[in-house]
Formats: C-alpha cells, sequence, structure tokens
C-alpha cells in the first residue's frame, strides 16, 4: 500500500506544480519548476522499479531536497504537506523492502 500511496502523492505533487508553472515563467523560475518535475519523474521511476536501491536513493533525495522546492507555489503548505507524508509513505516502504528481503 505504501508504494502505491507515494505514486499517488507524487501525482498530487505533480498537479500542485502544474497549477504553478505560469508562476514559475513569470517571476523566472521557469528552471526550478523543471528540476522540480524532473524529480518528480525520477521518483516516480523508482517506486515503479521495484527496485530497493532505488526507493532508498529517493529516500535519500527526499531527505537531502532543497528548500526552495515549490517555492515559487502559492500554496506551499499543502506543497510542504505533500512531501511530509510521501516521505512517510517511502519510509514505510524502505521498511518493508527490508522484511521482505
Amino acid at each position: 500500500m505504501s508504494k502505491q500511496t507515494a505514486l499517488i502523492l507524487l501525482d498530487e505533487l505533480e498537479k500542485t506544480l502544474e497549477g504553478s508553472k505560469s508562476i514559475a515563467a513569470s517571476g523566472r523560475l521557469e528552471a526550478y519548476y523543471k528540476r522540480d518535475v524532473q524529480f518528480i519523474e525520477e521518483a516516480r521511476a523508482c517506486l515503479n522499479s521495484d527496485d530497493p536501491q532505488k526507493v532508498r536513493w529517493l529516500f535519500d533525495q527526499m531527505r537531502n531536497l532543497s528548500q526552495g522546492f515549490g517555492s515559487y507555489c502559492p500554496n506551499l503548505k499543502k506543497l510542504d504537506l505533500t512531501l511530509d507524508r510521501l516521505f512517510a509513505e517511502l519510509q514505510d516502504t524502505l521498511i518493508k523492502c527490508r522484511e521482505e528481503g
């Protein structure tokens, strides 16, 4: 369930970011927007790979995620809450991977 929940949360993040694309472009923050979208794409690929090492890499990336992730979004609180939930789901996914392996 955690992997599936994490994928749903990535979809939520992506929708939130898409709603801020024009804001990012008008504020000359388009490079940050592209970086954030690329992270979501990489995260989705890691989760879909079912490779525990890639899930671990993703978890580490989440721990080191820049404070500026989605900083151009008007709904930053929702974005931060979703990121926190995603982090928790990735942690749970890692625990399950260890238990299975």
